[in-house]
Formats: structure tokens, sequence, C-alpha cells
């Protein structure tokens, strides 16, 4: 569960994270979902026909922040799985799911940037799907993937040579 999660951060930097206020209710925004672990909102500068952030109530920095671990593989899932539910009107095949990560976040808390394409013109190249590092961007099922292969390999046994 996301909130068993030791905070890796100061009390100040969550008290002045601004997605940590929207997910206190301190901020005016206007909630589209809310339950013990997520919070979801319209991007305030949309980049598709649709575009809403899907934020962790826990203080979560960035996808460094997350482990190759069954719990943190499931977070990531589960936000996939409520975008998908938030776009539900929306054709399947028209839906993106993506991450930022520093230092090309505006924001250091992590946040799922769950669009109905098409993208807008800036939309289009700020969040391309590529394995290039230096882009900034990530789509959950690259970070789904990155963390999985990660978990495998540590639960295999290591040999004696190693």
């Amino acid at each position: 569960m996301v909130a068993s999660r030791v905070p890796s951060t100061s009390r100040d930097q969550q008290e002045s994270c601004i997605f940590c206020r929207i997910a206190r209710g301190e901020e005016t925004n206007k909630i589209l979902y809310e339950d013990e672990s997520f919070v979801a909102f319209h991007d305030i500068n949309p980049a598709a026909s649709q575009h809403i952030l899907l934020i962790t109530k826990a203080h979560i920095p960035s996808l460094y922040s997350l482990l190759p671990t069954a719990e943190d593989i499931k977070l990531v899932k589960d936000m996939v799985a409520i975008g998908n539910e938030l776009l539900s009107g929306t054709d399947p095949t028209q839906r993106k799911f993506g991450f930022h990560y520093p230092p090309f976040n505006s924001v250091m808390h992590i946040h799922l940037h769950c669009f109905e394409l098409p993208h807008t013109w800036w939309g289009k190249h700020k969040y391309t799907e590529t394995e290039r590092p230096w882009a900034g961007y990530m789509t959950a099922q690259q970070l789904l993937d990155r963390l999985q292969t990660a978990a495998a390999q540590q639960a295999q046994p290591r040999t004696a040579h190693e």
C-alpha cells in the first residue's frame, strides 16, 4: 500500500509540494477521482484533447524513488487501471499513459499523465515515446517493463562465480 511508504523527502518539501497540497484538499482543483491512495484532476496545461494527472497521496518524489518490488509494480499498475477508468468513455486505441522523470518533470511528485489523443502540437513533442534517455518521458508500459525486468533479475539466484 502506498501509505506505508517511508517518506523520502522532508516535511518542508511535502508541505511546499503543490501535488501534496492538492491531495490534502488545500488547493481549488476540481477533483475527478479520489480514493485512499490517489487523486486525479485535469492538467492545467493540457497537451491532448483530454489530459488528466493522477497523483499518489503519499509524496513519492519521482520515478527514481520507485523500486523493483511487487509493491511498486502494483502501484504503477493501479495507476494505469485508474487512468483507464478515468478515460473509459474514450476509444481505447486513443489512450496513452506515461511519466516524466527528472530533470524533465515540472513537479517533484510522481504523477501519471493520462491522455485521450490526439496530442496538441506541443504535446506530441513533449510526450513522445522513445527509448532515448535524454527525452525525459516514458510510457507507463516502459516503466512497468523496467521494474519487472529488474525484479526478475533480482530474484534470480546468483551462481558461485558471480
